[in-house]
């Protein structure tokens, strides 16, 4: 149902709406509101009631998968490319820098363009540059203009990562739905090995390596259409006026919960408040008269004080005061609380609905102030080892199973798929398991992290031996449990980070693991290079990695464990 404002009470140009009235609607609720001078419309975060926010949903979907299938295109292609190019594992490695350094370029511009472009224009731009990037790789060109391409690739990559993230962590269902977000680029991921394996092996007019990337281009075209429609009422504007609003929810949220707490003995007080006022206006009213004499108070006498008659619909009930202590507290809890209530209603009608700003404040911290946070620090660490973890896991796993386990390329490709199908299952089917049988994600991530060791300790175990369909279901397992972290740990990022921090905060941390993302493959291409069996140690680097993150998460979860779920609902 849409809400108009005038409901409210229309503000004028120059005045700021009522986020706090705005605050209290459901999240279902659809309304206009004016900001800045402008109108706005304000869609429902609940995806069950708005078709609009359904197609934004599907666009996001589509467009990780987008990410998936570019993210594999490099891992699964590596051994082509070094032949064509000539090669070695370093100057391969150096894409995964080239598109790390456009990631960070985007860390660092995340929140200005944010400002000057909204949802829209840095979904559409991103997706702009991937466009751009893959075009040029389809060209087949000199090796030194494909790095630059990927620079375009990871800028692409970063503002939508990190746009997408922030925006889908702010809907009703977040946890699910990110995780679904997430398992749609594994599903990319899963698609991308096979996928390339088959066209460029096959007997019959064979692809060329670069023919792979036209088809990248036509899905980042098709992505960039369906941004341009669905995220059109995406402006800036909007994106200053949610982050506020979001603000002020976090706000009543906070003080609701304290105020739930101390809900039994504000209660308690109310009534000794109650108890007090009536022995003090009883014994006013007994002076000058008969002990034994009844006493009324009139409710409309305008006063504010508590009755100590009963005038409820029910009958006109008397209560006689005595010098006993039992008949000076008889009076009905009823009563006592509605005049109770009565004598804070002005106070309460004047400021329920009051927003304060201070005057520093605005819609979004600037990355400066962000980075003086630890906390961003500590997430951004935190995701530089897991997406650092992951993406070096799956990039070098076809290579290492040719190179060091021998197998033949196509049924390495397969092991790969089994690994992003894995994360993709866990990623889709894990989130719900987090929403219905944990009491926080923070408990629910340190589970998966531990589970993560566990499956490369395992794979480590196994990979040097002939057991190859047991090491199929190690790393099926594997990614099951890899799966999750990402769009847990953003969950959680969301739910610990202050608000203003929501932008260029979750902006950077996730650019901060796309450093992860480059640098950690590139070490495990150079220890690779050293020397012919160099590769062999790259599961033990792998585990090292999972090791250490499940430290930092241990002492995240220590620190917050007493935060429960965000409820939007």
């Amino acid at each position: 149902m849409e809400v108009e404002l005038d409901d409210f009470g229309s503000p004028r140009p120059e005045e700021k709406p009522d986020f706090a009235q705005l605050a209290s609607l459901p999240p279902s609720e659809k309304y206009y509101t004016e900001f800045c001078g402008q109108q706005i419309f304000i869609d429902s975060s609940d995806w069950r009631h708005s078709k609009r926010l359904q197609f934004q949903i599907a666009a996001s979907y589509c467009n990780f998968i987008l990410f998936g299938l570019a993210e594999q295109t490099v891992g699964t292609l590596i051994p082509k490319l070094q032949d064509h190019y000539h090669i070695n594992d370093i100057h391969t490695s150096y894409i995964f820098l080239a598109s790390t350094s456009g990631y960070f370029a985007m860390a660092l511009l995340s929140e200005q363009f944010h400002r000057a472009l909204g949802y829209k224009g840095v979904s559409m731009m991103g997706t702009m540059c991937m466009m751009s990037a893959y075009l040029v790789a389809s060209l087949e060109p000199p090796y030194f203009v494909l790095v630059i391409g990927y620079v375009f690739s990871g800028i692409g990559f970063g503002s939508l990562d990190a746009s997408l993230n922030a925006w889908m962590g702010n809907l009703v269902d977040s946890n699910q739905l990110l995780g679904i977000l997430h398992g749609c680029y594994g599903i990319g991921c899963m698609i991308s090995p096979p996928l390339i394996t088959h066209l460029v092996e096959r007997k019959k007019n064979p692809w060329p390596w670069n023919a792979y990337y036209v088809v990248l281009t036509a899905v980042a075209a098709s992505c960039f259409v369906f941004f341009a429609v669905t995220f059109r009422d995406e402006t800036p504007l909007k994106f200053r006026f949610q982050v506020l609003l979001n603000e002020e929810r976090r706000r009543e949220q906070g003080e609701g919960n304290a105020e739930s707490k101390a809900d039994q003995e504000s209660q308690d007080s109310d009534a000794s408040y109650v108890h007090v006022r009536v022995e003090e206006y009883s014994a006013d009213k007994l002076k000058g008269k008969n002990q034994n004499s009844e006493v009324e108070d009139s409710p409309n006498s305008g006063n504010h004080k508590h009755a100590v008659s009963d005038s409820t619909n029910s009958g006109n009930h008397k209560h006689a005061v005595s010098d006993s202590p039992d008949a000076r507290t008889s009076v009905d809890y009823q009563e006592s609380t509605s005049s109770a209530t009565l004598l804070g209603a002005n106070t309460h009608s004047e400021n329920h609905f009051e927003y304060s700003e201070p005057e520093d404040s605005d819609s979004s911290a600037s990355l400066s102030s962000a980075l003086k946070s630890p906390l961003v620090w500590f997430f951004s660490t935190i995701m530089f080892l897991y997406v650092g973890a992951e993406v070096a896991f799956g990039a070098w796993l076809v290579t290492f199973l040719v190179r060091i386990k021998l197998f033949p390329y196509k049924q390495a490709s397969y092991m790969a798929t089994t690994f992003w199908t894995g994360l993709t299952a866990g990623r889709i089917g894990l989130g719900f398991v987090t929403a219905h049988y944990f009491l926080s994600e923070l408990a629910a991530n340190w589970t998966y992290i531990g589970m993560s060791v566990l499956g490369q300790l395992l794979f480590c175990v196994f990979a040097f031996t002939p057991a190859t369909a047991v090491l199929f279901v190690v790393v099926f397992v594997t990614g099951l449990f890899v799966g999750p972290i990402f769009p847990t740990t953003i969950v959680c990022a969301l739910e610990i980070l202050p608000v203003k921090y929501h932008a260029t905060g979750v902006g950077f941390i996730c650019a901060f693991g796309g450093g992860g993302g480059a640098m950690l493959p590139f070490l495990v291409g150079l220890i690779a290079n050293q020397s012919v069996s160099g590769l062999q140690f790259y599961p033990f680097v792998i585990l090292a990695i999972y090791g250490v993150l499940v430290v930092a998460w241990s002492v995240l979860y220590y620190r917050y464990r007493h935060i429960k779920r965000r409820l939007l609902v």
